[in-house]
């Protein structure tokens, strides 16, 4: 089997290197020395590496003589001098010729991870399960870059953009001390639509897990789907994992909340000439909305993380709702309930922080508040206390009793039970279970 490789790209990387300090920061910050084939290639890589690593100079003499000292068997000087031959070319060239380097380099890991993976499987030893865990973390290794690379001082922090404002962090002060002045108000994170929640959670945010509970019944998935609905009309992409509901479930409900129209009773056709109408210009108008769902059911965490990724990178999403927490699978076995949600809720809050977006996952609670006859606490997460640890919001939905609902019918209570950087409180809701519509009170 012959080995892809691109050989000229390689030679030209390095040759650039030796001529270009700003393509040796730009490999070193996209290759590592086995993203080369050639062995040759690889080993003046690596002896580049360490000049760049030691801030000397690098030109030739130096690295054919690093390669004397710490690769005498590999080491064929004359090909370093004769990369010089090749012909320079522009710094934008060079970034693709590294982008050929890592494509060839991941189909080699994807045929040495094949062949390990036949082994494996062929051995009947282990069980497929394990097999599929170990196979999906290679594949998320391949793809992810090195993380290790991404340290930074914080003399760069101080500099570099922050909270993609576009701004550093001095001059991202002085404009939100400008706008206070002017009487302007600003979030941290996207608007949820609903004023009084904004004020206790200061938007969406990025890289936040946030959890919104309730019993059955309470309206949760609906709140959920407001808050989509909410962004979506401010143009913000919305990615949805529905384990639930259908995505055609999930197309009629947002195009009810549009419409304002009772969809339970358009799905039987009891609905005047007026409402279907409505319907109508809702569906048009909301045809192009930027929102992506995966309806698969009871997936398991590490599928829905690499699917989370490819949303991300093909339809570029800013932010992920998942409905619900209790149908996703932890990955191999686990000894009770509890133990594989707390692994799969740890997974959800690293994917926030890895893809840099807030994940909204609904929750069911445990029946001790309506036994008790109370509101819901945190504590009545279900299966876990984990959830109430990784959670940087928890928001939970409250219906009052029957009693309550006959002098105030529709009434939500919405309780931020945890805020860890803000404060916790009460919304007082309206929930018009006609239209799946929430309002504030």
């Amino acid at each position: 089997m012959t080995m892809p490789c691109d050989l000229r790209s390689e030679q030209l990387v390095l040759a650039r290197m030796l001529n270009s300090i700003n393509a040796v920061n730009e490999a070193m910050e996209s290759l590592v020395s086995d993203d080369f084939q050639d062995p040759t290639n690889r080993v003046i890589f690596a002896s580049i590496a360490l000049l760049w690593s030691k801030d000397c100079e690098i030109e030739p003499v130096a690295v054919a003589t690093v390669m004397k000292q710490e690769f005498p068997k590999e080491c064929n000087t004359a090909i370093v001098f004769g990369l010089q031959m090749h012909q320079y070319h522009a710094y934008d060239e060079v970034k693709l010729f590294i982008e050929n380097i890592i494509e060839k380099s991941r189909l080699r890991k994807m045929i040495f991870l094949s062949q390990n993976t036949i082994a494996i499987a062929s051995g009947d030893k282990i069980k497929s399960e394990e097999i599929q865990t170990e196979v999906l973390t290679q594949i998320e290794t391949i793809f992810s870059k090195d993380f290790s690379k991404n340290c930074i001082s914080f003399e760069e922090l101080s500099n570099k953009d922050y909270r993609d404002s576009g701004k550093d962090y001095l001059s991202y002060l002085e404009k939100k001390m400008e706008d206070y002045k002017q009487g302007i108000k600003s979030l941290k994170g996207m608007p949820t639509g609903f004023s009084s929640l904004d004020s206790y959670l200061n938007g969406l945010c990025k890289g936040h897990y946030i959890i919104i509970g309730g019993r059955p019944g309470a309206g949760k998935t609906t709140f959920a789907l407001n808050l989509m609905y909410n962004l979506l009309k401010k143009n913000i992409k919305v990615g949805f994992f529905s384990l639930e509901m259908t995505s055609s479930e999930v197309m009629a409900k947002i195009i009810g909340i549009e419409a304002k129209v009772n969809m339970e009773k358009a799905e039987i056709g009891d609905i005047s000439h007026i409402d279907y109408m409505n319907i109508f210009e809702a569906s048009k108008s909301l045809e192009k909305i930027p929102l992506f769902i995966d309806d698969q059911e009871s997936m398991k965490i590490s599928t829905l993380i690499s699917r989370a990724k490819r949303m991300v990178s093909a339809n570029k999403i800013e932010i992920l709702f998942v409905d619900y927490l209790g149908e996703i699978k932890g990955d191999g076995k686990f000894s009770t309930k509890q133990e594989e949600i707390q692994y799969v809720s740890k997974g959800l809050r690293s994917l926030a922080k890895k893809l840099h977006i807030p994940v909204i996952c609904i929750c069911q609670l445990n029946r001790n508040s309506e036994v008790e006859n109370r509101s819901p606490r945190k504590s009545d997460l279900r299966e876990s206390g984990q959830i109430e640890a990784d959670a940087h919001s928890i928001i939970l939905l409250h219906r009052p009793s029957t009693d309550d609902k006959a002098l105030f019918p529709g009434s939500v209570k919405c309780l931020i039970v945890k805020n860890r950087f803000g404060k916790e409180g009460t919304i007082e809701m309206s929930f018009i279970g006609e239209k799946n519509k929430f309002e504030e009170l």
